[in-house]
Parts: C-alpha cells; structure tokens; sequence
C-alpha cells in the first residue's frame, strides 16, 4: 500500500542519515525519474563540483 511505501522509504532515509552522520559523508537525495537519467546524472556531478 501507499502507506507502506511511505513508511519504507522513512526508514531508508534514516538509515541512509545515520551512515552519513557516522562516516562524516554529505548526502543528497536526487530524484531518479523514469527517462530522465542524464538529468539525474548531472544533478549528482555538479553537486560534488565537478
């Protein structure tokens, strides 16, 4: 359900926060549209400068 989708990707973005905070890394969350993966690709590229 809608619901349990919801309440899975909470849990991963806390896990994800945690590792973050533990290993001192930044973390970004970028949104992976179906066609769309040069778009994404660039978002990630310019977020780590390059």
């Amino acid at each position: 359900s809608i619901d349990n989708i919801k309440k899975e990707l909470d849990v991963q973005s806390g896990m994800i926060s945690a590792c973050a905070v533990i290993s001192g890394s930044p973390v970004k969350h970028v949104l992976n549209r179906e066609g769309m993966i040069d778009e994404v690709a660039e978002k990630i590229i310019r977020s780590i400068g390059l």
